[in-house]
């Protein structure tokens, strides 16, 4: 039985590459019963498209992520593509690769894996129509780094900042924001301050950072706050790298606050990292907390403080995947749905977050895992989870 977490073998990779070695130009093809359009060059499929211009599944994505995912998950994709290669080299009266693939046979992790692409097309689609649905007013003009992405105005932070409280189930579970701008940082460390933060995660990457030279206002030697020298360095499963650090800084009142922060380097944007350094991430920021909490006096019934900050560049795709399966790993017995998290975040932030279906599908598997229900309706009946009133919602 092949093993999730087992990397694929050199066998199937030279599988994937032969399969890549073919090359093919906006080739229409019927495939599991839809129309797609493939193209291959330079070794690389460069799209694999469904016919209603919405990605399918980025196979040149996933296959361009140094073979980090699990042989569950290489086999059945990798299997896909040689059936759609297959299917175009049979229209074009080649011949079909010859290529034994008795390593990928797995028929029943094939069936499960259509099952859980399945499961996560279908919630993005849920998740596309609560978008349509619902419309909230939002941050305008220069308070946005980004113009299209945007603050929800109930459940602001602070005014000048594109920073939210995160609300799941009625439950605040953390706060979230956008890279603060070089005018918004000393506004962004007294609300992280005045809030008592548990935990600062900052899950911009390294090159996120010097490459548009966003100003690294958490590290040693910053003009705006003092920051300790690296406390620790994790290298987290599947070689994903975070740094800690001890953030001092002031809040509105002129007193000193201790920040733990937990920086990942190397998760890059847009992108999904493997579950395993998901969880662990997770865990590591709770425990964190809970003795940060301790040392500041911070109380379950606290309002609104003591709750971690997360930031990528923008605080939607990396920020959304991390606080939903945060949540998740706080709660794990709970019957709050995947679907009801993410609306919920949406509703608390923006119809942005977890922005990507690789992302989703990530969660999706963890959700799984934990036998979570994956959408509303596979809640259990005597649940009752209570639909935040907001005033300002806007319906279309």
């Amino acid at each position: 039985m092949l093993t999730k977490n087992i990397a694929p073998t050199p066998e199937m990779v030279k599988i994937v590459t032969s399969v890549l070695d073919n090359k093919i130009k906006l080739q229409q093809i019927d495939f599991n019963g839809k129309k797609y359009t493939i193209s291959i060059d330079n070794g690389k499929c460069v799209s694999l498209t469904r016919d209603d211009k919405k990605w399918y599944k980025s196979v040149c994505d996933f296959f361009s992520r140094g073979l980090t995912s699990g042989q569950s998950a290489f086999t059945p994709r990798a299997y896909q593509l040689k059936m759609a290669v297959d299917e175009v080299l049979i229209l074009n009266k080649k011949e079909p690769i010859n290529i034994s693939l008795n390593e990928l046979n797995a028929s029943v992790i094939t069936k499960v894996e259509d099952k859980i692409n399945s499961e996560t097309d279908i919630l993005w689609e849920n998740l596309l129509k609560f978008n349509n649905e619902n419309q909230y007013l939002s941050t305008l003009g220069d308070t946005n780094r980004y113009k299209d992405i945007k603050a929800r105005i109930s459940t602001q932070l602070n005014k000048n900042l594109n920073a939210n409280k995160i609300s799941i189930a009625e439950n605040h579970i953390a706060n979230a924001g956008q890279y603060p701008k070089d005018e918004q940082i000393e506004d962004h460390l007294k609300m992280l301050a005045d809030n008592k933060t548990s935990c600062l995660v900052v899950l911009a990457s390294n090159d996120d950072i010097s490459k548009p030279k966003f100003t690294n206002y958490f590290i040693p030697n910053s003009s705006y706050a003092t920051s300790t020298l690296v406390v620790k360095k994790y290298n987290l499963s599947s070689d994903v790298l975070a740094d800690s650090y001890v953030l001092k800084t002031k809040d509105s009142k002129g007193k000193y606050i201790d920040i733990p922060v937990f920086h990942v380097t190397n998760w890059p944007d847009k992108k999904p990292i493997p579950s395993s350094a998901l969880i662990e991430m997770a865990d590591l920021v709770t425990k964190s907390a809970k003795i940060n909490n301790k040392i500041n006096k911070i109380s379950v019934n606290s309002f609104d403080k003591g709750l971690p900050f997360v930031h990528c560049k923008a605080g939607v795709g990396r920020t959304g995947t991390f606080i939903a399966e945060y949540y998740m790993s706080n709660h794990p017995d709970n019957n709050v749905s995947l679907e009801r998290i993410i609306e919920d975040m949406r509703t608390s932030r923006n119809n942005h977050m977890v922005q990507k279906i690789e992302q989703l599908d990530t969660l999706v598997e963890i959700c799984k895992a934990q036998n979570r229900p994956i959408f509303k309706s596979d809640e259990k009946l005597n649940l009752s989870v209570p639909k935040p009133i907001y005033v300002n919602i806007i319906k279309k």
